[in-house]
């Protein structure tokens, strides 16, 4: 018998990046709306090299901003150009092609205080807030806006803000830092509310 010469590639990691791409306009980029973060393809750990934050950012040592599942990043990008020399803003998202237009317009809009990356926050969180506090002066602000609702009860679970990743949000924030979640469905501000209000080290802002 003999054995044949050729051999599978392995399978593409599911952040990363073959080959660079021309920049897409908002219009072309076509994603699945909804994404299970559970499915076992996004429980795979993003690549990241190991001195990432440093050159993601002009000034690393500035306070973080941290936008949790940011789509396409406006939020992010408007708020790095009013706050240049403040502080950076790092947004993460599990859809691939939304964080590579995001970090185009970043580089379009001349930002060098801010920053995309293709994740699973709740696979990947913990490992990029330790990379990023060897840096930066400190967590100031968590924000998780509008995230899938996964309406379905047998859903619920895979939504973002679960009470483990409230814990680590809480745990990682500086003195006097603030998590901010919205959302305009009500059964998920609800379900925010709570997960927040039983984690440890966080307090409602006065008036919430």
């Amino acid at each position: 018998s003999s054995s044949s010469s050729s051999s599978s590639s392995p399978p593409p990691h599911p952040y990363a990046v073959a080959q660079p791409a021309p920049v897409a306009r908002a219009s072309e980029v076509r994603v699945r709306q909804h994404v299970n973060p559970l499915a076992r393809k996004w429980q795979v750990p993003v690549l990241l090299e190991g001195d990432w934050y440093a050159r993601a950012f002009a000034e690393p040592s500035l306070p973080l901003v941290l936008d949790v599942g940011c789509a396409k990043g406006h939020f992010c990008l408007d708020l790095a150009g009013a706050r240049r020399g403040e502080a950076n803003v790092l947004g993460l998202e599990i859809r691939r092609p939304l964080v590579s237009l995001a970090n185009a317009r970043r580089e379009a809009l001349g930002l060098d205080n801010c920053h995309f990356i293709a994740c699973n926050a709740n696979v990947d969180a913990e490992r990029i807030l330790g990379d990023a506090l060897a840096h930066a002066a400190g967590l100031e602000l968590v924000t998780v806006q509008f995230p899938d609702p996964h309406f379905k009860r047998r859903h619920k679970k895979r939504r973002v803000l679960t009470p483990e990743v409230a814990g680590l949000l809480a745990a990682r924030l500086a003195p006097g830092g603030a998590l901010f979640a919205q959302s305009d469905v009500r059964e998920v501000c609800e379900d925010m509310r709570e997960v927040l209000a039983a984690t440890p080290g966080l307090a409602p802002a006065a008036g919430h």
